[in-house]
């Protein structure tokens, strides 16, 4: 995988306080290590409550538990076979 930042933050989302839970432990370890070199910040055990697109083309992701949201150029939500992008 070859993520390029531009500039730009990144951010992963998962509701299972894991990532990949079926994969082995270091596989997942390894790639939650490439990921925040990458400066990818990870958000487990967490949901999105809502999505909503600001006046400067900004999107800003609610979290659930509220604790921060998340604000964003491009959103994309993954659920099953679902996909939302702004």
């Amino acid at each position: 995988m070859h993520v390029r930042n531009a500039g730009r933050a990144r951010a992963l989302i998962e509701k299972r306080p894991r990532l990949l839970e079926f994969a082995d432990a270091e596989m997942v370890e390894a790639l939650s290590y490439s990921l925040r070199d990458r400066r990818v910040t990870m958000r487990l055990n967490e949901e999105v409550e809502s999505v909503e697109e600001l006046p400067d083309k900004t999107v800003v992701a609610n979290l659930k538990s509220k604790k921060k949201s998340m604000v964003t150029r491009c959103f994309t939500l993954l659920g099953g076979k679902e996909m939302w992008m702004s």
